[in-house]
């Protein structure tokens, strides 16, 4: 009865050993702060920063038929112009100047011819005369 009374001790021990509390202790929740605003509508502005390239959607080249110095620009960005409108004038003093110079250049042929037909004339009445020879007169 001896080796009952302490079989059940035993039991009875193990039991409440297994059943003794081994809950650890829990550290309690973090509260972290949170920072908070108000949504507000502000005044953006117009002016909008990216980075990249713009690139006109239309695109017409212009060109003139004589090269030259731009003198004015009536047709401004955004005017719609139609075929025929002026969008651009040339400065007009170099061709001005040009053209005065082939002005010259004509007045001193001319000159020139009417000297070639006076020495012509001179040669061929004294050729005429027998004066000269007619390989001078040519």
């Amino acid at each position: 009865m001896k080796m009952r009374a302490v079989a059940l001790c035993a039991a009875i021990g193990a039991t409440c050993v297994s059943c003794k509390n081994d809950q650890k202790d829990v550290p309690a929740e973090v509260v972290r702060p949170v920072v908070t605003m108000t949504v507000q509508a502000r005044n953006a502005g117009r002016e909008r920063s990216f980075a990249g390239a713009a690139k006109a959607s239309l695109y017409t080249p212009l060109s003139f038929r004589v090269a030259g110095t731009i003198a004015e620009l009536p047709a401004k960005v955004g005017l719609k112009v139609k075929s025929g409108d002026l969008v651009a004038r040339l400065d007009v003093k170099d061709y001005e100047l040009q053209w005065k110079q082939s002005q010259a250049q004509l007045a001193q042929a001319d000159a020139q011819l009417v000297q070639a037909k006076a020495d012509y004339e001179r040669k061929r009445q004294l050729y005429e005369a027998k004066n000269v020879s007619k390989s001078e007169l040519d």
